[in-house]
């Protein structure tokens, strides 16, 4: 959408004004990037960054930096060139002053400092954003959230959606596109805030049942209610996405199973490249694609976009992935605190057994070194087969722990349960994590693995006798706890066919010896 924000006014002889009003609301999309980027963060980095203290801190600023620095200078350049460019050429381009060159290097462009924006747009919101991620260290600090009642994290919330209104309506704005530049950063940090909250909340609510329907349902009267008293966009369009955001978090369902589809994770990971590159590309398109009349045309259209897919998807695969990775692995090592001893020290706060689940070079081809999945710290690693449960396995399992209870066993009395059948047990679920991680995640090149055990763990739905299930892996951190010992940890779920609800979520640590 936010590409067709900026494009739309040359697609007015191409499609209906209804549409092009559409389109000149693309910029909300930001709104919704703030409060997802809060969201994430908060999941991937709360507890870390709690008991991290300052190198921990250190530690993710610099990867949040490798996240959208690189990218950014690099389009920076391309700026730069198509500037001089058309120099060399006799003509000019306004909105490329030299002396905020240094604020869009560092970032700062939209800190206050300016009254407008300038040189490559769309950066402004990651201008704000690492500001927000400058403060978030902070604001973990100043309040023990997880321990605030939900009634409070509410109220909190529904206070920032009042501040963020009022302070647009005293500018005179009744739509968050407005006043960029001096308002763009309070926007930012309001709603990444918002985020924090909402992923406390959903961490709390995201094994009631119906809970995304009644999300989803507010979010539809939130919507309804703005449109049918004619509010201002800024007085429930925030509020909407939060709610909106909540009911797809909370989801697991057929649109969950949708937007974890493989092809659009793929575009949402080069999303950030198209992001930043998609202006930049149309100022040099319009050069050569539109009319007199400055309309772009069917085959001008389409032209563009091709050349977007194939931009993004170099600058992610050429510019913004290596870089990342290389700015990880040369990242600065700061002391850390005293509390983060080895997990083999017998001084260790909290006591893990540790189990080996995989012998050295236990699978032929090691296609990594452990240090490159640094960069995919908050990404989805990967899906494995389906794998059947069936009655024969079910029996061996209780052979081997003792647990012969009816409903896992006995066909005939486990029909008179709610389950209807025989099920697997919990923990019969629960060991598959061993055998699915080589299938779900990337193969490292470590001498070994040792299962170092699990944060929680929660079982949501019976396996009934002969379904099939798979796993989920998500890596939510890794560290290297001294040097050539890396503690990985992953968020696991396994799903059953067919059902809306998984098995089973767990958040498993593993240690790992390169």
């Amino acid at each position: 959408m936010v590409v067709f924000y900026h494009i739309r006014l040359s697609l007015l002889g191409l499609v209906p004004l209804e549409v092009i009003a559409i389109f000149a609301k693309g910029y909300l999309a930001v709104d919704l990037f703030f409060m997802l980027s809060g969201f994430v963060l908060w999941y991937n980095y709360a507890d870390r960054l709690r008991g991290g203290g300052v190198a921990a801190a250190g530690d993710f600023m610099w990867r949040r930096i490798a996240r959208i620095w690189p990218l950014h200078v690099v389009i920076l350049a391309l700026c730069g060139a198509m500037i001089a460019g058309l120099a060399l050429t006799g003509r000019s381009l306004p909105g490329y002053p030299l002396a905020e060159l240094p604020l869009h290097l560092l970032l700062m462009q939209n800190w206050g400092f300016t009254g407008a924006l300038t040189w490559n747009h769309p950066a402004w919101s990651i201008s704000t954003e690492l500001a927000a991620y400058l403060l978030f260290p902070l604001t973990l600090g100043l309040v023990r959230w997880e321990k605030v009642r939900s009634v409070w994290l509410l109220a909190t919330g529904a206070g920032l959606m009042i501040a963020l209104y009022l302070i647009y309506a005293s500018q005179g704005y009744a739509t968050l596109g407005k006043g960029i530049a001096q308002l763009g950063l309070i926007r930012c940090l309001i709603e990444f805030a918002a985020g924090n909250l909402l992923c406390i909340l959903w961490q709390r609510w995201r094994d009631l049942p119906k809970a995304g329907f009644h999300a989803a349902l507010a979010c539809t009267g939130i919507v309804a209610a703005g449109f049918w008293l004619k509010l201002p966009e800024t007085a429930f369009a925030p509020i909407a996405f939060a709610t909106g955001l909540m009911a797809l978090a909370l989801d697991r369902g057929s649109v969950a199973r949708a937007l974890g589809g493989r092809v659009l994770l793929y575009f949402g990971e080069i999303s950030y490249s198209t992001y930043l590159v998609h202006r930049v590309l149309f100022i040099l398109c319009k050069f050569v694609l539109v009319d007199a009349t400055l309309q772009i045309g069917g085959g001008g259209l389409a032209l563009y976009f091709a050349a977007l897919g194939l931009a993004s998807v170099a600058l992610y695969h050429l510019v913004e992935k290596p870089a990342q990775r290389w700015m990880n692995r040369h990242r600065p090592r700061l002391p850390k605190p005293a509390s983060a001893v080895p997990a083999e020290y017998p001084q260790l706060r909290r006591r893990r057994a540790w189990f080996m689940i995989a012998p050295a070079n236990s699978r032929e081809e090691m296609t990594m070194q452990i240090a490159e999945l640094l960069p995919r710290v908050g990404e989805v690693l990967g899906t494995t087969e389906w794998k059947q449960i069936d009655q024969s396995r079910i029996d061996m399992f209780a052979d081997a722990t003792d647990d012969h209870q009816f409903i896992h066993v006995d066909a005939e009395r486990a029909k008179e349960t709610p389950f209807g059948q025989t099920i697997a047990h919990g923990f019969l679920t629960l060991s598959l994590l061993a055998p699915l991680v080589n299938e779900g995640c990337p193969q490292v090149d470590v001498s070994m693995t040792v299962n170092y055990g699990l944060n929680k763990v929660r079982f949501l739905a019976p396996v009934k006798s002969g379904k099939r299930v798979r796993g989920h892996f998500k890596l939510t951190g890794l560290e290297e706890k001294r040097p050539g010992q890396w503690q990985q940890t992953l968020e696991v779920t396994i799903e059953i066919e067919g059902e809306d609800k998984p098995a089973l979520i767990a958040e498993w640590i593993l240690m790992q010896f390169a």
